[in-house]
């Protein structure tokens, strides 16, 4: 199975606190923040990267809670004389029109996550807010996170989605909680149910299988992980121990950082042996995403 090429690549956690509670969500909600020097020194970890493309995504949490960090770290990218494109993953509520327009005409992209039809219905400001970055221009895709048994609500939001004129969609699946044979059946007839006229960014991006990540994240604190360390841990506490991979003040250079998928599985398996129950969950989680991974291949 083929992997994604990070070595340009690097994410930050600006914030872990947001608006919402999303019960997928495997981020531990609460008011701790990144500071600019932090997000410099990432930024120079980045910069260590050889390749001339690169990189930076910005996480919480909410980062548009933090909107006044990303300006500076834009900006300064800009100033460094190397190529950066940035992704902001958000919720939507705090894409208004004056964020739009200081994005605008630069090398930015957004994932625009929406957390079901029912709860973004209720927030009508989600729904003017990307009606609005359609209108702005700037490049991005939807991504939504289906959970066991959820199929076919997926569907119905595959198909309000389309009918939006959203074109770029990414479809994800609940981790830290069992999938049944069946119900991991019914996500994968989801992936090959997609409507037309959706670029299902799943077919392309070779991520999965997501629980071996070997993507790098830097943390509020500048320590530097592999990012499931954050980004499930909620469901596996212990993943700060195993995957640390060191500090910004170590002078880490991004491109000798020891990131394979084997060394995930490794400290993965360290934390959590297959033998307990996390352990099992784990390795259930895995195998879902290892059947998408062939599935897209094959697409």
């Amino acid at each position: 199975m083929g992997a994604r090429d990070y070595s340009g690549s690097l994410m930050v956690m600006l914030t872990y606190a947001c608006q919402m509670r999303c019960a997928y969500c495997g981020v531990r909600n609460r008011p701790v923040h990144m500071g600019w020097e932090t997000l410099r020194r990432g930024l120079d970890l980045l910069f260590t990267a050889p390749r001339q493309d690169l990189q930076l995504r910005y996480f919480g949490g909410e980062p548009l809670l933090r909107f006044g960090l990303i300006q500076k770290a834009v900006d300064h990218a800009g100033r460094s004389g190397r190529s950066v494109r940035h992704m902001i993953t958000t919720n939507g509520l705090l894409l208004d029109a004056k964020k739009l327009s200081w994005l605008s005409g630069r090398d930015v992209e957004i994932m625009f996550s929406l957390d079901g039809l029912a709860r973004t219905h209720r927030h009508r400001r989600i729904i003017a807010n990307l009606r609005a970055l359609q209108k702005s221009g700037l490049p991005y895709f939807v991504n939504f996170v289906v959970e066991p048994g959820g199929h076919e609500q997926a569907k119905a939001e595959l198909d309000w989605l389309a009918g939006q004129g959203v074109r770029r969609v990414q479809v994800g699946y609940q981790v830290g909680t069992l999938w049944s044979p069946a119900q991991q059946r019914a996500y994968l007839d989801l992936l090959r149910r997609v409507p037309a006229g959706l670029d299902l960014l799943n077919r392309h991006n070779q991520a999965e299988p997501v629980m071996l990540s070997d993507e790098a994240i830097v943390d509020t604190d500048g320590k530097v992980y592999f990012d499931a360390a954050l980004f499930v841990e909620r469901f596996f506490p212990r993943l700060r121990r195993t995957m640390l991979l060191g500090r910004l003040d170590e002078g880490l250079d991004l491109a000798r950082l020891e990131r394979t998928r084997a060394e995930v599985l490794r400290r993965f398996k360290r934390a959590y042996p297959p033998s307990t129950a996390k352990g099992r969950l784990f390795l259930n989680n895995l195998g879902l995403g290892l059947a998408a991974g062939r599935l897209m291949e094959r697409a």
